[in-house]
């Protein structure tokens, strides 16, 4: 009986990789991405379609910089909601001098955040030098 249940879900694995995409993988392109996963397992390096090479460390760091700057937008999106649900609820109340120091932290860190997203947006091939030592000046 458990034998049964375990193939019926077992076939019912293989209608679906769990990719959540709308249209279940076809078995050729299941395959091939198994096949190259197997083989960046191994520490083979593959080309891809668009002929970058790929190897298990790129992939890697590839997935942590998507991850970070996922990560990143959520903790800026919380950090915003808690700063305006802070201000609607002691908008006439008196803060202590360490309340508007973190407050002021929160605003100063949206503030920097936002201003790197507008210079990543500039991105025509060149370097710029971090803007660091301008605004200790001011």
């Amino acid at each position: 009986r458990d034998k049964k249940k375990t193939k019926t879900l077992d076939r019912d694995d293989d209608d679906d990789d769990g990719v959540g995409g709308d249209e279940p993988e076809s078995k050729e392109a299941k395959q091939k991405r198994i096949d190259m996963e197997e083989r960046l397992a191994r520490g083979e390096t593959i080309v891809d379609e668009s002929g970058r090479e790929m190897n298990l460390e790129r992939l890697r760091m590839e997935s942590r910089r998507a991850y970070l700057k996922k990560r990143q937008e959520r903790e800026v999106t919380l950090l915003k909601q808690s700063l305006e649900d802070e201000e609607e609820l002691f908008r006439n109340q008196k803060l202590s001098a360490a309340e508007r120091k973190r407050i002021e932290l929160g605003k100063q860190i949206i503030r920097m955040v936002e201003k790197n997203e507008n210079k990543e947006d500039q991105d025509d091939g060149f370097y710029r030098l971090p803007d660091e030592y301008d605004e200790k000046d001011a």
